[in-house]
């Protein structure tokens, strides 16, 4: 019996998609300060040959589309934003991102240094 070599192909792969009933809600940015923070679903998996197999992780997030800042939140804390100022969106975000995570199988958002910013590279 003669063996061949077999290539297998894997990876990962990240599905975002808007929250349902909130997908036009814009929020302001505490980094960049533009209004362009959006609730979405997050989903990654593991893929097999391109196609998604296994879930990795998921979750709701707050992302800005302009600089990625992002940060894990619920659904019931991006309500509580929709009807507040600017002022208080930003302080109220910036309250969420010094909280604890709550346990999930992925351990959060992307935080980056505070000297951080996207157009200094």
């Amino acid at each position: 019996m003669d063996a061949f070599p077999m290539l297998i192909l894997c990876g990962g792969k990240k599905f975002n998609k808007n929250l349902k009933e909130i997908e036009n809600l814009r929020l302001h940015c505490p980094r960049c300060q533009n209004n362009s923070v959006m609730a979405i679903k997050k989903r990654e998996f593991f893929t097999l040959c391109f196609v998604p197999v296994l879930p990795t992780s998921y979750g709701e997030y707050l992302q800005c589309d302009k600089c990625l800042w992002n940060h894990k939140s619920t659904r019931q804390q991006i309500l509580s934003l929709k009807n507040q100022s600017t002022q208080s969106q930003v302080e109220q975000m910036i309250a969420m991102a010094s909280q604890p995570v709550p346990s999930t199988p992925e351990q959060g958002a992307v935080y980056y240094p505070s000297n951080y910013h996207p157009n200094n590279r």
